[in-house]
């Protein structure tokens, strides 16, 4: 299925989920163990997942700007 300029297949479908099998367990013995809110750590999960993508776009627009030329034209901190 494609949307955009995104290519969506099982892979894609199949990833996501896979990512549910670390989780879920961790996040139902933090509820259950610990006796953490379930609306908390929801709230928290959702936060995190928001920040990550903001620094990924972060990443992406500012990798490009990059390369040998951006670490090697800083003058030296110590000038002869």
């Amino acid at each position: 299925m494609r949307l955009g300029p995104f290519d969506f297949s099982l892979r894609e479908l199949a990833g996501s989920l896979g990512d549910l099998g670390t989780l879920l367990p961790l996040a139902i013995g933090y509820l259950a163990v610990c006796g953490l809110v379930p609306a908390g750590l929801l709230i928290m999960m959702g936060c995190l997942g928001v920040l990550a993508l903001l620094f990924l776009d972060l990443v992406r627009d500012g990798a490009s700007r990059f390369g040998w030329d951006f670490f090697t034209s800083f003058p030296s901190r110590k000038a002869e």
